[in-house]
């Protein structure tokens, strides 16, 4: 069954391609493509892992790669009918920096670094190499509910003024370079990215490198194919995507010990790769097959934090809990404990809530995308900014749901607001009227 899949899946890559005009950043593609990655990762360890998935799992995945074509399909059929919106070019404007606003938002963000700096290392209460001290921080942030062991509430706010930074400078450094009036000086867009990579390995997560590698690469491939010219250089956009991903695989692998995964010191490359990677599709069949789940609380797992904002209002009364799943292992070698997005949705709601929440999932994506194809993504550069920062959990789907537990709460309205002062004030002048 497991090849199967497989082979569903690979062959789906150029049907979809086809079917979507060579299209790359097309929700369903990307959508097939990381599957398809993540799938043939795990029948390369299908000995080790014992892995022949179950006629369940199979089913989920096929089920969800469908719903994602057509749904993918309807909206752009609609979007496209009566209408050659898609195929307009545009001119992509510089866009000029507020430097005085840059400045002071660098300083804010290095305070706030040093300051989570400063906590992580009371938090973790060892001393020894960068390593340790984010292994003891991560183990007792990650499993704990205790308050004690978390960040202030403060700094973790400062902290979405870095990260809202990072993808915000981050995409007027990539327009910039596009708008083919480039300048030197525009490498200084760079620091706010820089800062936030820093504040990332002090969090101990490398998701964080996959979510703003993958955000990056949305901002370049959209804002690059208003060139009227850009589907003749298609084949060799791919070549370069390949060849970043390559370099993010070896820099993912790269960074484990700096944040705190010590566990994996002797492990190499391709096994490690591997098992991040694919071992989701064998620690999903090991779930279906040997469910462990609490239905105490109403979407446990998918809204997890949702539960939490609501629950902090008073609107409901449940304890704290945790939103990391159980660890697992096949014949003593560990997997991890990273299901796909599927895990959440079937847990919490069966078959049924699959179905539902894929389809949510492929119609949000499906629509945003196709209405700034329509309205045109120059013309809508914070549309864009938000969208390419979403779609990074379309990238991630085969590892973990990041879209309900990301932004169906209250603390994502925040980012928005951020998002948006942000990108206002960095790109035009502050002007300060006395009467």
């Amino acid at each position: 069954m497991t090849i199967l899949l497989f082979c569903l899946f690979l062959i789906s890559i150029p049907v979809l391609w086809i079917l979507f005009d060579r299209d790359l950043m097309a929700p369903a593609f990307i959508f097939c493509v990381m599957y398809t990655f993540s799938i043939g990762s795990a029948l390369i360890n299908r000995k080790r892992w014992g892995l022949e998935i179950s006629v369940k799992t199979f089913t989920i995945y096929t089920v969800g790669l469908l719903i994602f074509i057509l749904v993918n399909l309807t909206c752009k059929y609609i979007f496209s009918k009566d209408r050659q919106v898609f195929l307009k070019s545009e001119s992509i404007q510089r866009i000029n920096i507020n430097y005085t606003f840059t400045l002071v938002l660098v300083v804010i963000s290095i305070i706030t670094i040093y300051m989570w700096i400063k906590n992580v290392k009371i938090i973790a209460g060892v001393s020894g190499s960068l390593g340790q001290i984010m292994e003891a921080y991560r183990l007792k942030t990650s499993y704990s509910v205790n308050a004690d062991v978390s960040m202030p509430g403060y700094i973790t706010q400062l902290a979405k003024i870095v990260i809202a930074s990072g993808y915000v400078y981050g995409f007027i450094f990539i327009n910039n370079v596009l708008s083919k009036d480039f300048k030197r000086r525009d490498i200084l867009l760079l620091i706010p990215v820089l800062l936030y990579v820093i504040m990332s390995i002090y969090d101990s997560n490398r998701l964080n490198f996959l979510q703003i590698a993958a955000t990056f690469v949305v901002y370049y491939y959209l804002l690059a194919s208003t060139d009227s010219n850009f589907n003749k250089k298609a084949g060799k956009f791919l070549c370069k995507l390949l060849i970043l991903f390559s370099l993010l695989l070896l820099v993912f692998y790269s960074v484990r010990l700096l944040v705190g995964r010590e566990g994996s010191k002797d492990t190499g490359l391709i096994e490690y790769i591997t098992m991040y990677s694919g071992g989701p599709l064998k620690l999903f069949d090991m779930f279906i097959r040997d469910p462990i789940h609490s239905t105490d609380v109403w979407g446990k797992e998918t809204f997890i934090s949702l539960n939490g904002n609501l629950n902090d209002l008073g609107i409901i009364n449940i304890p704290k809990y945790l939103g990391h799943k159980e660890f697992r292992s096949y014949n003593g070698i560990g997997l991890g404990n990273v299901y796909s997005a599927y895990r959440e949705w079937y847990a919490d709601f069966g078959m049924t809530g699959v179905v539902v929440l894929q389809s949510i999932f492929a119609t949000f994506f499906s629509i945003f995308y196709y209405t700034l194809k329509s309205v045109g993504y120059t013309k809508h550069r914070f549309a864009l900014i938000m969208y390419g920062y979403m779609a990074a959990t379309i990238f991630l789907h085969p590892i973990d749901d990041q879209f309900f537990r990301m932004f169906v709460s209250i603390g994502f309205l925040i980012y928005v607001v951020i998002f948006y002062a942000i990108y206002m004030m960095s790109s035009k002048k502050i002007k300060i009227v006395v009467d």
